[in-house]
């Protein structure tokens, strides 16, 4: 299990700990896996802001929902799974590492953001969610 201390704080802690940072198009969630919902995802074309390219352009991205913090006002306890961080977006830059137990790629928790601006810069801090 995941500890806070191994959740990065900021986006450019997450670009430190990721194997693979790409911009994708989101599509359809495939199902489930070991640690989240599975999503079809598309980076033709799209920015890679770390690592090689990974030789396909459609990806199998399991997401972590996001945690609970307390106080949310949410009606879950702290820490348990909370809102799937991919619900609403059709493009996001994701913060990715290898799994092979399950043959996917994962997104770090956190380790999704909105798509970046023209300027392409991360931000200092993840989005309220």
């Amino acid at each position: 299990m995941r500890s806070a201390r191994d959740e990065p704080g900021t986006p450019r802690e997450a670009l430190e700990r990721a194997e693979y940072v790409v911009t994708a198009d989101i599509g359809p969630r495939m199902g489930t896996a070991a640690g989240g919902a599975v999503y079809s995802v598309s980076t033709l074309g799209l920015p890679v802001l770390k690592g090689d390219e990974v030789g396909h352009t459609e990806l199998g991205v399991v997401v972590a929902p996001v945690p609970c913090p307390a106080g949310a006002g949410c009606g879950c306890a702290e820490g348990r799974p909370g809102a799937d961080p991919l619900a609403g977006l059709r493009r996001a830059v994701l913060f990715l590492r290898w799994d092979d137990t399950t043959g996917y790629w994962h997104t770090l928790t956190p380790g999704v953001l909105p798509p970046l601006g023209p300027q392409g810069s991360l931000p200092g801090h993840w989005p309220s969610g």
